[in-house]
């Protein structure tokens, strides 16, 4: 699904199936995407058990923070990233796709009633960053 697009649909139910799609497609992004902020953690904690591990046979062994990040005007770019900014942003795009779920399972129940009219409607959708915002309906 491209983020800004106009789709056009011949029937309730078709806009139904195509949402059903569009949830189906972000669920599984979104597990993919947990299953690798786990792995992530994970990797996180074994690291940490290295650094006090380090700390206590070197005492004057210090773990420094990085100082990789250049601040953009709408972003930030970093260097060589730790894994903790790897999580940080994979985090805050776990949080917006989880957002956007919750609003197409909204929209989806909202627009159920719609499936009552089996006669020929034109329906069109006007879609930003992947979620309807407005939808025409035409006899």
């Amino acid at each position: 699904m491209r983020s800004t697009e106009i789709r056009e649909y011949k029937s309730p139910d078709e806009l139904l199936v195509a949402l059903d799609e569009d949830i189906n497609e972000l669920r599984k992004l979104l597990a993919e995407n947990l299953r690798k902020l786990e792995d992530m953690r994970r990797r996180v904690d074994q690291q940490k058990l290295i650094k006090q591990t380090l700390q206590k046979i070197f005492p004057q062994y210090k773990a420094t923070e990085p100082r990789n990040a250049i601040e953009l005007r709408e972003a930030q770019l970093v260097i060589g990233p730790t894994i903790e900014q790897e999580i940080e942003a994979l985090e805050g795009v776990l949080d917006l796709m989880n957002r956007k779920l919750n609003i197409l399972l909204s929209i989806r129940k909202e627009l159920e009633v719609l499936s009552q009219y089996k006669s020929s409607l034109r329906i069109v959708v006007y879609y930003f960053d992947g979620i309807p915002r407005r939808i025409h309906i035409s006899y």
